[in-house]
């Protein structure tokens, strides 16, 4: 969110703010409270073999649930999220430009 300028926004600052915390947050819950626990208990080998499959696989859909902005679609915290990531993909957009115009090849330019 510290990357993100007003060029970025689309409205008031706070949503993309609060759409930041929120995405931290559920990232960070999942990262910390889900992965870590099931690599430490897949690596002293309290997991069952037979288990470590279906959790990998949760693991994996919810995963990628949050990066493909389904928790956009929830109704109370949708607005702030889906704010956030309309400011980051216009960032990206951004930077990607700027090195693609670095990698375009000048002599076009200077022939016209």
């Amino acid at each position: 969110a510290a990357t993100l300028r007003d060029r970025h926004r689309q409205g008031d600052g706070w949503h993309v703010y609060v759409g930041a915390a929120i995405y931290g947050l559920i990232f960070g819950t999942i990262v910390g409270f889900v992965l870590v626990p099931i690599r430490i208990s897949m690596l002293s080998g309290e997991v069952p073999t037979n288990m470590m499959g279906p959790m990998g696989a949760g693991v994996l859909f919810v995963v990628i649930a949050l990066r493909r902005g389904w928790i956009g679609k929830l109704p109370f915290l949708g607005p702030q999220v889906r704010a956030y990531r309309r400011a980051t993909l216009r960032r990206i957009i951004e930077v990607s430009q700027k090195q693609l115009d670095k990698l375009t090849p000048q002599t076009l330019e200077a022939a016209s």
